[in-house]
């Protein structure tokens, strides 16, 4: 947060002197609003739908005003809430979409006789660190787009409890990969790999205290499966 709010009072008090300069100072000072914004969305998001309606699939259930675990009269008051978490969420993500393209040519509006003209060093400086945090976004939205293509896959097709915890693990070690999955009470299932929400019944285990499951998970794991071994550790249940 510090770091960009310091890019955007670099980009605010920069005088590049050119139109092409004033397009990247304008795109640099965007991009570090986005990005404030984007950063705040995603912790919002990770905590808001448990805190409001009782996990994940509870919010979507409440979009679509079928909020069976409030009361009738506050129906209307959940399904308005939730469309506002929604909007409030959608809205900052499709900006950031729209500034990765406006990042491939944000010059379009200009003259032809404005695109010639040469700036200073400063023109070069706003140039150059547009070009160099657009790459960085495009690479990491394709990078965060391939790690939840991952995590939503090896969820559903792993045919027996466990068997690709190791990889869901070694996401976790990666840059933003907390964002799919962490091991630990009110994080993730390391046997399903999906979160673990406000009132699931959940078991801990005493190999770790971060070694927390579905409490319906680790019955179909030993009573179907016939494994009583943390899928996490290895160490007997």
């Amino acid at each position: 947060m510090v770091a960009l709010s310091g890019l955007w009072g670099f980009a605010y008090f920069t005088k590049p002197g050119t139109p092409r300069g004033r397009e990247d100072k304008e795109w640099l000072q965007v991009f570090s609003i986005m990005m404030i914004i984007l950063f705040a969305i995603i912790h919002a998001f990770a905590y808001l739908p448990t805190a409001l309606f009782g996990g994940f699939s509870g919010f979507l259930s409440a979009c679509r005003g079928r909020v069976s675990h409030a009361y009738s009269n506050w129906r209307d008051y959940h399904y308005c809430a939730a469309l506002m978490v929604a909007i409030i969420t959608i809205y900052p993500i499709i900006s950031f979409f729209s500034l990765i393209v406006d990042g491939f040519n944000p010059y379009d509006e200009l003259t032809t006789y404005e695109m010639r003209i040469e700036g200073g060093m400063q023109a070069d400086i706003v140039y150059l660190l547009r070009v160099i945090l657009h790459t960085f976004i495009l690479i990491a939205t394709i990078y965060i787009f391939v790690m939840l293509i991952v995590i939503v896959t090896i969820r559903h097709v792993q045919k027996y409890p466990g068997q690709y915890t190791g990889v869901a693990l070694s996401m976790s070690k990666r840059p933003y990969g907390a964002l799919f999955f962490e091991e630990g009470e009110y994080f993730d299932c390391g046997i399903c790999l999906a979160g673990i929400w406000k009132g699931s019944d959940v078991v801990r285990l005493g190999c770790d205290e971060k070694h927390v499951f579905h409490e319906k998970c680790l019955r179909d794991q030993i009573s179907g499966f016939g494994n009583k071994y943390c899928v996490i550790c290895h160490a007997p249940v």
